[in-house]
């Protein structure tokens, strides 16, 4: 009797046929792990910061983006480690189709924005300079040239390691652990949902946020779960993160999620704060729905031309890998 007591125990923390702990106990280890990893880094900065002084803004620059890389070979590694996932069940490929679609999520990110800043234009904007160095919370201290450089790897980051998290950690995890109870579609949208909504709180932290800017980010956090789940793969949401704020900020010289550029290809004045979402930039304004509108349709219009246009059910079907 107490064997078996043991055994159901034990059965509670430890899945025997995955040889690896379940969901929630997955999850709390992982979110340690990333934590302690973080704290290491910091630690590594202030050493190197103490040592060194300043590094000026081109090395502080990439020390900073190094960082954000290192956050993802983290996040990878935790996948691999204590999940026992293989790369591609999170999305990640690489080949040729990925990289292409990768390309097609750039374009899609890239169009939003132009269709965003031509409404701001046409209403309560105006155009104030090209080229220009300015204040900001992003890359100070760099050229313009330097700048965008910079800021291309910097959104490359940040969209890979938060599309890693939100849609290839979190969506997953909830799609797989949802399917105890619901068939295989629907644990991927209702993970699809849980993904999307804990994008828009994380970035209810952000300067400036609102309730509108957080309720946009949540749509936009549906529109990067949607082209996860359609496609089983990261490229189209990583491509469409990375160049809704490449373009946004950089190019275009306006706040991404409350963040400022020091660099702006073209600077755009947006007027109407209720309109343009202020200081957060057109996240935490209407006009951004113009932009996800046109990011859905540009969307659909792909995956119905390259492939047919369906919810993957192999998101909630770990694929994991065995040990000889």
């Amino acid at each position: 009797m107490e064997e078996n007591l043991r055994r159901g125990l034990s059965a509670v923390f430890w899945n025997t046929d995955q040889r690896r702990f379940r969901a929630p106990f997955r999850f709390a280890i992982s979110s340690i792990i990333v934590l302690v990893f973080v704290l290491l880094l910091g630690l590594v900065a202030f050493i190197v910061g103490s040592a060194v002084g300043d590094l000026g803004p081109v090395l502080a620059a990439v020390a900073e983006i190094t960082s954000l890389f290192a956050l993802v070979g983290a996040v990878l590694a935790v996948s691999w480690i204590v999940d026992r996932r293989q790369f591609r069940d999170i999305g990640l490929g690489f080949d040729t189709a990925w990289r292409r679609a990768f390309g097609v999520g750039l374009a899609i990110g890239t169009v939003m924005v132009v269709a965003v800043v031509a409404v701001v234009l046409l209403t309560t904007g105006r155009l104030d300079g090209t080229l220009l160095t300015r204040d900001g919370t992003l890359f100070a201290g760099l050229s313009v040239p330097v700048g965008l450089l910079v800021a291309g790897a910097y959104f490359l980051a940040i969209g890979a390691l938060e599309e890693l998290i939100f849609r290839g950690y979190v969506l997953v995890n909830v799609a797989e652990g949802s399917r105890i109870v619901l068939e295989g579609r629907t644990a991927t949208l209702l993970a699809a949902g849980v993904s999307a909504a804990l994008f828009g709180l994380v970035h209810a932290g952000n300067p400036n946020a609102s309730v509108v800017s957080t309720l946009i980010i949540t749509l936009f956090g549906l529109l990067l779960a949607g082209a996860y789940v359609l496609t089983d793969s990261l490229a189209l949401p990583i491509g469409i993160h990375t160049g809704w704020n490449f373009v946004l900020g950089p190019v275009f010289g306006l706040p991404v999620s409350g963040l400022t550029t020091s660099v702006a290809l073209v600077d755009v004045d947006a007027g109407d704060a209720a309109l343009t979402g202020g200081q957060f930039g057109p996240e935490g304004g209407v006009v951004a729905l113009v932009g996800l509108l046109v990011g859905a349709g540009l969307l659909a219009g792909w995956l119905r031309w390259s492939r047919e246009l369906s919810v993957s059910e192999q998101v909630a079907e770990p694929d994991l890998w065995r040990r000889s």
